[in-house]
């Protein structure tokens, strides 16, 4: 087993995101997709992209913070290697963690976490540690 740790930041430039409701139009729903640079804990060099969807759902009984399920793939080494992050996590600004359930050419296998900490103005940042087979 080999440990990774990859630390980025995810600068938020293309988010899009589209309303919806549910089936009582009580509970609103919205999906938010987009294609993100992600760049070096300095900010200073960019060291791949995302691509990734998160619906947001409304809260459990319509009481407490609102939830977004996200799937989204981390790509680096100009998309050869590739990190599959899946979790659920609320708007709140501490820090949360999703989990690492694949990854593709370096990082085929992955499985792991990484913590997520929101900013205000939507970028990310990510410290992610994980395995892989080889």
């Amino acid at each position: 087993m080999k440990h990774h740790q990859l630390r980025v930041f995810e600068v938020s430039t293309t988010d899009v995101a589209t309303p919806g409701f549910g089936s009582d139009e009580s509970a609103p729903l919205m999906t938010d997709v987009w294609a993100n640079q992600l760049w070096d804990e300095d900010k200073s060099e960019v060291v791949g992209y995302d691509i990734g969807q998160c619906t947001i759902t409304p809260a459990v009984n319509n009481e407490g913070p609102l939830y977004q399920l996200c799937h989204v793939t981390h790509f680096y080494n100009g998309g050869a290697d590739q990190l599959v992050v899946l979790g659920a996590t609320t708007f709140e600004s501490e820090p949360q963690t999703v989990s690492i359930v694949g990854g593709a050419g370096a990082y085929a296998g992955a499985y792991g976490s990484c913590t997520y900490q929101p900013f205000p103005n939507y970028d990310v940042h990510y410290v992610c540690d994980f395995y892989t087979p080889n």
